[in-house]
């Protein structure tokens, strides 16, 4: 024994890390991933079940054992590592859009409409680019995993469940990345959050007195929800319509993990080839994460939020204006006529 001293102590270092590596991956897998794994899982089982009961120390395979149960467990557990590494990726990309809001306000101070409206497009260019490459890195990502993969086809039920726990994550994470453009709004619509951080109203409104109007009225420039001939869709009403809708289609712009080149060919029979040409020289996935969105629980709860808070804002505007409706007349006298 002592003569063979070194060479126990090497076989029972190499042991210790096939244990411990085995031990590790069974602990972090996950139901999703184990179908991905299970051939090579069950071909470490049988070769760990013939060191078990057929050899021991003495055993001439001993070497030749521990060799081949080292490369399978590390090949196993690099493999899951690396679907990790990916998934983690992933999250990594989603928490990108989700700390860089479309809605954001980098000024104190009170902006016009078209000031605003201005500085919105530049922001909504730069994010829709930033989700349009973090789309396709997770679709890379979810490609490299499916690489890693032994025996694995991509028809296979093993990696359609695969597939559609990413999807899960996707979801979720594209949900809190409209979910923070919704609050980022709300906060602009709330009198205490303006208060609180020693902030001025975000737009810029004006009560005027109009001599388009018959009687002569006071009203609001921009209008805050009744359309005008002269300026169509400009009210406050709709360009909040507007932005929510953007941080919906924030969605659109991510190509679903489990579409592929058959489902662009199939729209094409569906919808007609102009109206998916159309769609891609727009850079919007024929398949994507909109649908979803639009039908999550949480995100609608918080749009309504919004929209309420929009609301009572509105009110808060009309009864300002009601303190100086009591001199209506005063604008609604003809003065040559009233000072004859």
């Amino acid at each position: 024994i002592f003569e063979k001293l070194e060479v126990y102590r090497t076989q029972t270092g190499q042991i210790g890390i096939i244990v411990g590596m085995y031990n590790k991956m069974h602990s972090q897998l996950l139901d999703v991933e184990r179908p991905l794994l299970q051939e090579r899982l069950n071909k470490i089982d049988t070769i760990l079940e013939r060191g078990i009961n057929e050899l021991n120390w003495h055993s001439e395979e001993i070497d030749a054992f521990i060799e081949e149960t080292l490369t399978l467990v590390r090949d196993c557990s690099s493999t899951l590592q690396k679907l990790k590494q990916n998934v983690q990726q992933i999250d990594t990309i989603l928490q990108k859009w989700q700390k860089s809001s479309l809605f954001q306000r980098k000024e104190v101070r009170t902006l016009t409409t078209r000031d605003f409206e201005s500085r919105y497009k530049e922001m909504k260019q730069q994010y829709l680019q930033m989700v349009e490459e973090g789309s396709t890195s997770i679709r890379g990502l979810i490609g490299n995993s499916f690489e890693q993969l032994v025996n694995i086809e991509k028809d296979s039920k093993e990696w359609n469940d695969y597939v559609n726990y990413i999807n899960e994550i996707l979801v979720s994470g594209i949900g809190k990345a409209v979910m923070v453009c919704l609050n980022d709004l709300r906060d602009q619509l709330d009198e205490e959050f303006i208060a609180k951080h020693d902030l001025n109203p975000l737009l810029e409104i004006h009560l005027s007195i109009s001599y388009n109007t018959s009687p002569i009225d006071a009203v609001f420039i921009p209008s805050l929800f009744l359309e005008t001939p002269e300026e169509p869709s400009s009210s406050i009403n709709h360009l909040v319509d507007e932005w929510i809708r953007d941080f919906y289609h924030i969605a659109e712009y991510v190509e679903r993990v489990d579409s592929s080149l058959e489902n662009v060919e199939e729209a094409k029979e569906e919808e007609g080839e102009e109206k998916v040409v159309e769609e891609i020289e727009r850079k919007v996935p024929t398949e994507n994460y909109l649908e979803a969105i639009e039908q999550s629980n949480d995100v609608n709860a918080l749009k309504t939020n919004v929209l309420e808070s929009l609301k009572e804002n509105i009110e808060k505007c009309f009864k300002f204006r009601q303190v100086f409706e009591k001199f209506a007349f005063l604008w609604n006298v003809d003065r040559e006529e009233a000072f004859k």
